[in-house]
């Protein structure tokens, strides 16, 4: 369940940059500063399933760190201690 969790977070980290960075692309598509760098992130802007692996892995470590503030905040909100553990079994899901 966790891997599926990060995945769905990595996912939603990836389409909220790809937001952000189109809408940055339009206000300065015409500043010659960033032409090179909208270049860069048009590649990007694919879904989630198309990235490669590599890029995956930077957006579940969003992912992952958004799991870890949620479960941080529950914790001392609640007073509860609950613990993100990802078994070796999860990982190759």
């Amino acid at each position: 369940m966790t891997h599926k969790l990060i995945e769905k977070l990595a996912e939603e980290a990836h389409n909220v940059w790809v937001n952000w960075s189109k809408d940055i692309a339009k206000r300065f598509q015409t500043e010659e500063f960033f032409r090179y760098q909208i270049e860069q992130w048009e590649k990007s802007w694919v879904s989630y399933s198309q990235l490669p692996e590599s890029q995956k892995a930077l957006d579940r470590d969003i992912g992952l760190k958004y799991l870890e503030i949620v479960i941080h905040h529950y914790n001392q909100i609640l007073g509860e201690k609950i613990q993100l553990k990802i078994s070796d079994e999860e990982e190759k899901k």
